[in-house]
């Protein structure tokens, strides 16, 4: 096989190398590939010359494979037994697509000018009734994939997805195949003028000969009168020789039978309802399994928590026992009782900058009047005795702690669970506010920097800082403003938990695909059923 191979490819290529420099046209060309369906992208015309061998229904010359859909019929009844072709030396020209060669002309006829007339008719999309309607076709590639569905199944070992992949790539290939042909063979060729029926024509298996101008057609003498003018769609047949084989006459089908039709759209309707209920049973069983609820309660605890942004008691209202939550730009500071955790989804920016101005005018006036190079332990000491002997700032920033803590707008009761949470005590605060490091550059703190840094130090005194939090809640109390939850750490994310997490949603997406295609397919065979009288009845003899 391979040596064939090779030795085709080397025939050609000489081919190639000893072109006499004739070409095909651009229309030529798309004659070509009308033809032999195939991309034909070189338009170089070679000439074969040699004896015409026969093997296996192949036709060769000088070794090359020739082929055409056109053989001169007188030439090839001369064949002997070893296949040979009489004395006939053929003379034949083509051009060469995927190291084959396609013949054009044979001797003195020219395929192109022969099936110029066919070929060059318009086209136009028709109903076929000849044709099986796509919910015939599909149900065979449909059971198929059941099957196999139903043979491997799911185990949660992550196999699956492999099955996912391979079913799906195998059966998108078929079903554009299938669809692209029920597509092709609705697009007819239409003539139409006075049709003549040939007096000397063959009769052949189809009927018999006949003309539209210069189309040649076959089909029986009973559906066509003779010199009438009709219109045909209908197909181009290469054999026994070129002609237009009708489908339709005068836009009617003669052997079309609408009962047979509604009859087999019925038996393929109750086809399509056996594969929904199948399907829908398949999926069914896998919501319920146990490795599905698995997935699930570790994606909701682990992957994708509800994320919880403010405290609205509606949206709380709504958490149900075990939903598992993440508190995201919440501000968390410990709660006034043990096992309790406060919870700010905003600050109280008037009361803030108020308190911030207040207390970074002094600290200002503080710092000018300090020499920062030359004592950092004086200023430090200087900061502890503004906020030590400052009473009415001491007084100011005890008061504005519990008036925060008064105005919780929730309460998380974590029970006995640990979780920390940063906030900043007085001494932290005068810390962060003094902070000796932000003067050792030699330069002049901003007051626009003061206010900075005493507003960020006032945000972790009285609210706390951002800190997520993951949790289970058992149930929440709108009046008393408090969610009692279960406080736990999530497994971190790694490579191995995305894949895991990847193969069971495409397991789900497998399903889900599969159920809504046959849903689809049920309806439009439903609905081509119900309305097939108003579809097809115009089609009938």
């Amino acid at each position: 096989m391979v040596s064939y191979v090779v030795k085709q490819y080397r025939l050609l290529h000489s081919f190639k190398e000893n072109h006499e420099g004739k070409f095909l046209s651009d229309e030529q060309m798309k004659l070509v590939r009308k033809i032999y369906k195939k991309p034909f992208m070189d338009n170089r015309v070679h000439e074969i010359r040699g004896k015409l061998k026969s093997k296996e229904e192949r036709k060769y010359i000088n070794q090359l494979k020739i082929n055409s859909v056109y053989w001169p019929e007188s030439e090839l009844k001369g064949k002997n037994e070893y296949g040979k072709v009489g004395k006939w030396t053929a003379r034949v020209e083509g051009v060469i697509c995927f190291n084959s060669f396609y013949v054009t002309r044979i001797d003195h006829v020219d395929i192109l000018s022969k099936l110029k007339p066919l070929y060059t008719l318009p086209r136009v999309f028709k109903v076929n009734p000849d044709f099986y309607d796509l919910s015939h076709v599909l149900i065979p590639m449909v059971l198929f994939i059941m099957m196999f569905m139903a043979l491997i199944g799911y185990d949660g070992d992550g196999g699956y997805d492999i099955v996912a992949y391979l079913t799906l790539l195998f059966s998108a290939l078929p079903f554009f195949i299938i669809c692209r042909a029920i597509y092709k063979n609705h697009l007819l060729y239409e003539v139409s003028g006075i049709f003549d029926w040939d007096r000397e024509g063959d009769e052949i298996d189809m009927g018999q000969t006949g003309r539209i101008g210069d189309v040649p057609l076959v089909f029986y003498r009973d559906y066509i009168e003779d010199e009438r003018e009709c219109i045909i769609h209908g197909k181009i047949k290469l054999e026994p020789h070129f002609h237009i084989e009708p489908n339709l006459i005068n836009h009617k089908s003669p052997f079309f039978s609408l009962s047979e039709k509604k009859r087999s759209l019925g038996r393929c309707l109750v086809g399509w309802l056996i594969i929904t209920a199948i399907f829908a049973n398949m999926t069914v069983n896998f919501y319920q399994s146990g490795f599905y609820h698995e997935f699930l309660h570790f994606t909701q605890m682990h992957i994708k928590p509800k994320v919880i942004q403010d405290t609205d008691d509606a949206q709380l209202s709504l958490l149900k026992s075990g939903d598992a939550i993440k508190l995201d730009h919440f501000h968390l500071s410990p709660g006034q009782e043990r096992g309790y955790i406060d919870a700010y989804d905003q600050l109280d920016e008037p009361f803030l900058e108020q308190l911030t101005q207040s207390i970074a005018s002094k600290v200002g006036a503080l710092v000018v009047d300090m020499d920062h190079r030359s004592d950092f332990s004086a200023l430090t000491r200087a900061g502890e005795q503004f906020v030590n002997q400052q009473g009415e700032i001491y007084d100011q920033l005890i008061a504005a702690k519990q008036k925060v803590k008064s105005q919780v707008p929730l309460k998380i009761e974590i029970g006995e669970r640990k979780f920390s949470t940063k906030t900043f005590s007085l001494k932290d605060l005068q810390t962060q506010i003094f902070d000796a490091t932000a003067y050792k550059s030699g330069q002049t703190l901003s007051a626009k920097a003061i206010h900075q840094q005493v507003r960020q130090a006032l945000i972790g005194y009285l609210y706390g800082f951002v800190t997520p939090m993951h949790a289970s809640v058992s149930f929440f109390r709108p009046i008393e403003k408090e969610l009692v939850v279960y406080i736990y750490q999530p497994i971190p994310v790694t490579k191995d938990v995305v894949a895991e997490v990847e193969t069971m949603n495409y397991t789900m997406n497998f399903y889900r695909f599969w159920l809504t295609f046959s849903l689809v397919m049920l309806i439009y065979t439903l609905v081509a059923y119900l309305t097939a009288r108003r579809r097809y009845d115009h089609l009938t003899w």
